[in-house]
């Protein structure tokens, strides 16, 4: 909900000075998380169970990064990071080119939000309930990744599409840039359930053992600063070559991305086929009628 609402709020112009100035935003977002901590107390129960007198061991937070040594998570936290950076450019620079462009006051330019969040929310149901039917339907945790093969390129085809619409913008009516953010929106988060259960899952089988909150820690450690790092170079970079040249940089780098994702995963499919074939083959021929199904 932060995409469709955040742009909105944060286009209402609330004037010049003391609390009513950019400082009015943060007293609004810590009391409302303040709210939302006092709520989550008694809301939200412990479901951990834990011996207490067994001291917590120390935690290293750069433990994740040791997980980079695995190709497959590094190619698809490259992918999912310049997904995200292209967001983010696109985020920042909406109030801008729409204000110039069309000469809309902030509060419309708020409202043309609502296509980008709109596409979030739609893509994000579709892909949570893809990457868990590909999963149980194929039997291997690639198959979570089967969305990815197409929304990673597609991704980064809307979004070099989309600086060159930025670029044009004032020969170009409106609904042009809001039916692109839309798809910004669709084909950034509808992979994305699949790409963070399968790191956890994946990481799971590599190292035997449960590690749901490093590969969380990893895909987000590694996702925003990469992406502040390229949104903040958004600034000088389009003033010096333009939004449509970035965006295109962008685009085309997640595109290129993609192709050791798109690699991996349709060998990795493949070959557990093969295997379950194999062991199918096996089964049969050693008078076991029972066939095998996939092979984790």
């Amino acid at each position: 909900m932060g995409p469709i609402f955040g742009g909105l709020l944060g286009a209402v112009d609330f004037g010049e000075g003391g609390l009513e100035s950019w400082r009015l935003i943060f007293f609004v977002i810590s009391g409302l998380s303040a709210l939302i901590f006092t709520i989550s107390i008694p809301g939200l129960k412990e479901t951990m169970v834990r011996d207490y007198s067994v001291p917590v061991p120390c935690v290293n937070p750069f433990s994740p990064l040791l997980y980079l040594k695995y190709f497959r998570v590094c190619a698809l936290l490259l992918a999912f990071s310049i997904g995200f950076a292209g967001l983010f450019v696109v985020n920042i620079t909406f109030p801008n080119v729409l204000g110039e462009a069309y000469g809309k006051p902030p509060v419309i330019v708020g409202l043309c939000y609502l296509p980008l969040g709109g596409g979030l929310i739609i893509g994000a149901m579709i892909g949570g309930r893809s990457a868990d039917r590909m999963r149980k339907k194929g039997g291997t945790a690639e198959h979570r990744l089967v969305p990815s093969l197409l929304f990673f390129p597609l991704n980064g085809a809307v979004i070099l599409g989309q600086g060159w619409v930025y670029q044009y913008a004032e020969s170009l009516d409106l609904s042009v840039a809001l039916i692109m953010s839309f798809f910004i929106g669709l084909t950034f988060i509808l992979p994305r359930p699949g790409v963070n259960t399968y790191v956890i899952e994946k990481l799971r089988q590599l190292e035997n053992k449960d590690l749901a909150s490093s590969a969380t820690g990893l895909i987000f450690g590694i996702m925003f600063p990469t992406s502040a790092v390229i949104a903040q170079l958004s600034v000088s970079g389009s003033e010096a070559i333009g939004i449509g040249y970035f965006l295109t940089i962008v685009g085309g780098s997640l595109i290129l991305a993609s192709i050791p994702v798109i690699i991996f995963v349709v060998r990795d499919i493949k070959k557990s086929k093969q295997e379950a074939h194999g062991a199918s083959f096996k089964g049969t021929s050693s008078g076991n009628t029972v066939t095998y199904g996939s092979v984790n």
